[in-house]
């Protein structure tokens, strides 16, 4: 499903001649994400799983309905002349805007019930950007 997600984001998001992202990556591509990426890679994005609920099966029926969350942490560069970060703060909502926009509503191949929002952490603000995670989930079939 993650795959799914990556090929969304990158013809909704990362296409055309103004990308809203520049870089999208899967949990591997983040875990070799040290520093902030450059910034022609900037914004970026890396969709992560994060969890799979399962919900109540009745007796020994399947499928079984399970819950996946997955999380997509946005990178986005800071000014120089801002160390404390403060405008990557402002820099980064009409990234998370039209990531809701291509995300919520939409359903990936397989899942049973369209991507909705689950919220928002901050990960990490600086003087060289602002790490943001957005969460969303959708209900799919195991078995």
């Amino acid at each position: 499903m993650l795959d799914e997600i990556e090929a969304r984001l990158r013809e909704q998001l990362g296409a055309g001649p103004a990308p809203v992202l520049r870089d999208i990556g899967g949990a591997a591509a983040y875990a070799s994400v040290d520093t902030m990426p450059p910034l022609h890679l900037l914004p970026a994005a890396y969709i992560v799983p994060l969890t799979e609920t399962a919900m109540p099966r009745q007796a020994d029926a399947l499928p079984q309905a399970v819950q996946v969350t997955f999380g997509i942490i946005l990178a986005v560069s800071a000014e120089r002349a801002d160390p404390t970060g403060g405008q990557a703060v402002i820099r980064i909502e009409p990234v998370r805007a039209a990531l809701r926009a291509a995300l919520m509503g939409w359903t990936a191949p397989g899942a049973q019930t369209a991507c909705q929002y689950a919220g928002g952490d901050l990960i990490r603000v600086g003087a060289d950007g602002l790490w943001w995670q957005d969460s969303f989930s959708m209900e799919v079939t195991y078995g």
